[in-house]
């Protein structure tokens, strides 16, 4: 009867011995925990990947780090065979791949010598990486919130500034409209016809970048003529060339360049172009051209003689609010809702430039064109 109850009793232990190593086995599978022994003395390191023995693998210190070399530091602390306990952070790649991950070395030692060297070591490599990618992601949003707080600040500063401007302009020049001769009252005229514009482009450029940062922003494809397009384009522009020391240079390579395009978008980007060369050419020329290639698509072009641009300040070119001179008229946004016009219509904007020498603004978009030379 005893012998009965004793092998019951050991075999049911040994049930729930069994049902106790699955749940272990469990547990550090799915918390990314791994467990290891060093032998410091024969520089072998035995892995178990779970809580099952079967599941070990023994390899020469060597091999091991010869895989795993940001591990090295960890055995370095091992082989000098002092140090009771520590825990150390390492971040490295698994072999064939450039993927960082991030695990914490917690070691402690198991059994020393005579002389008190110890000569194994037992610990586990818990991988953080999950933990580590949710707080890199929180501090990129985190910073990214707080650059987006600032360009707020920003944008409030500038647009105050901008908005006030042309508004003095036109209320200030309208209440002299009345006592003003015929000569004055045409250069008010044509003030608060300026001021108007300014107004209203810049009112379009908040606009627009507001519908495309909310997904709203939706492009309408025509078939059209870019070489008739450009002409009137060119046509129109040049009124705003008053400098008789810069030349307007007009490249149009063909008679007829039928394309599939948003034409309101085209002639956008061809306006703010043009519109940036004029405000920073004093002599020279503004040279506005296009060119069709069947690899590389559409490319539209602008071209000045003006001052340039730093290439410590060429990060700076499609910023939202950043303006290189501060002093010039703008709000900061022509060249940003450019590139990003750019983006939504799978083109690219890009520019070159050089201090004192001038600059060339091109976009380039793959489309099909019906061209008549």
């Amino acid at each position: 009867y005893w012998l009965r109850k004793d092998v019951n009793e050991t075999y049911i232990n040994s049930i729930e011995l069994a049902r106790y190593h699955e749940r272990m086995d469990i547990a550090l599978k799915n918390t990314g925990i791994s467990q290891f022994d060093y032998d410091v003395v024969r520089r072998k390191v035995t892995i178990r990947n779970g809580y099952k023995m079967t599941e070990e693998i023994t390899l020469d210190l060597d091999t091991y780090l010869e895989h795993l070399p940001a591990f090295k530091p960890v055995f370095d602390v091992m082989n000098r065979a002092e140090t009771l306990n520590f825990s150390q952070d390492v971040t490295f790649c698994y072999p064939d791949s450039e993927e960082k991950h991030y695990a914490v070395m917690m070691v402690r030692a198991m059994d020393r010598d005579d002389e008190g060297k110890v000569v194994l070591y037992t610990g586990i490599r818990k991988d953080n990486t999950d933990l580590i990618q949710i707080q890199l992601d929180l501090k990129r949003a985190k910073e990214k919130a707080e650059a987006a707080d600032k360009l707020k600040s920003q944008f409030l500063d500038n647009m105050s500034h901008e908005i006030r401007t042309p508004l003095n302009a036109i209320v200030g020049f309208s209440s002299l409209l009345q006592d003003a001769t015929d000569e004055e009252r045409k250069q008010y005229i044509e003030i608060i016809n300026n001021g108007s514009s300014q107004l209203l482009s810049l009112i379009n450029d908040i606009l627009d970048m507001s519908s495309i940062e909310a997904g709203t922003f939706e492009l309408y494809p025509s078939t059209f003529d870019i070489a008739d397009d450009f002409n009137e384009m060119a046509a129109e522009l040049s009124k705003k060339l008053k400098n008789p020391d810069v030349r307007l240079l007009v490249e149009n390579p063909y008679k007829s360049c039928i394309v599939t395009l948003d034409e309101r978008m085209v002639n956008k980007i061809i306006t703010v172009f043009m519109t940036n060369a004029i405000k920073n050419t004093e002599k020279g020329h503004v040279k506005m051209y296009y060119a069709y290639d069947e690899e590389e698509g559409l490319t539209i072009a602008v071209e000045d003689t003006g001052v340039g641009i730093d290439e410590e300040n060429f990060d700076k070119v499609f910023r939202r609010f950043e303006k290189i001179d501060t002093f010039a008229q703008g709000s900061g946004l022509e060249l940003a809702i450019l590139k990003a016009l750019a983006d939504r219509m799978g083109g690219k904007v890009g520019f070159t430039s050089k201090k004192g020498v001038g600059s060339t603004f091109y976009y380039t978009i793959h489309c099909k064109a019906i061209i008549t030379v």
